[in-house]
């Protein structure tokens, strides 16, 4: 596995939580913590938003400390976050952690799986949206969509917060001056990590995805980058994943499927 793939994407989240005052930090209960490997975020405002409460750093192939996943968990009881997850990077003792994770009440949760893509440059289909990069006049429209589309509430404020964030490049889909989608990217040592990619609702099946796709795509060539990053929730019955469809349209190729484990019952 390339190390550069579990990198990117803490690198991310700990500027997503460097993005934030410190009264806007305060008032969503937001912090990281490091746990022996592990580095461990909290919203305790947000205490189902599994993007906001997970963890980042247990891998199979380098087994936890002991006391490890205990600290973990106690720091979400303490918070009161009722659904986190906490990721497992694949490798030779991922059967063991498993048993760890369920003697500790935690259970499968859908898996994400991560892709990764080279430089060469994405051509999207023709399409009557266009896109652009968000200023600060419109971070308030990025927070209104990508936090609809992840399930932030309280924490949307966050996401508006990101568009001062030197690393952070996000993005709108236009249909004329209507805003319908949002992507993001965030760069750091020639490595692209995509995220909050979404859309309204009621304007999906429009290529939106597509074209913020191919656009951070080339946008993120442009500004250096070789190695391109992102994930999505595992493709299961009864869910089509269009997410995970587009990301390969668009010339990704998958690395790998991480499991997710979650307090029992937290799901519901």
């Amino acid at each position: 596995m390339d190390e550069r793939i579990e990198w990117i994407e803490e690198r991310a989240l700990q500027a997503l939580h460097d993005s934030a005052p410190p009264d806007l930090r305060q008032q969503l209960g937001l912090r990281l913590e490091r746990v022996g490997p592990v580095t461990v975020s909290v919203c305790a405002r947000e205490p189902r938003n599994i993007l906001l409460n997970r963890t980042l750093g247990l891998s199979a192939a380098s087994p936890s400390q002991p006391g490890v996943l205990q600290k973990i968990l106690d720091i979400y009881r303490q918070a009161r976050v009722e659904r986190f997850f906490i990721p497992v990077t694949p490798g030779p003792e991922i059967g063991a952690i498993g048993s760890e994770m369920r003697a500790a009440g935690l259970e499968p949760a859908r898996g994400w799986t991560k892709f990764t893509r080279d430089s060469h440059p994405a051509k999207g289909p023709t399409s009557s949206l266009n896109v652009v990069r968000a200023g600060t006049g419109q971070a308030a429209d990025f927070a209104a969509i990508a936090g609809h589309g992840f399930d932030f509430h309280d924490a949307e404020l966050l996401l508006a917060t990101l568009v001062s964030h030197p690393n952070w490049h996000l993005f709108l889909s236009m249909d004329e001056d209507l805003v319908i989608g949002t992507g993001a990217l965030y760069i750091e040592s020639e490595i692209a990590w995509f995220d909050f990619g979404a859309t309204w609702p009621e304007h999906r099946s429009r290529g939106s995805q597509t074209a913020l796709l191919c656009h951070r795509i080339n946008y993120a060539i442009g500004q250096g980058c070789e190695f391109l990053v992102t994930a999505t929730g595992e493709a299961v019955p009864d869910d089509p994943q269009h997410s995970f469809n587009n990301i390969l349209r668009a010339g990704f190729s998958p690395a790998y499927k991480r499991p997710n484990w979650q307090p029992v019952g937290s799901n519901h």
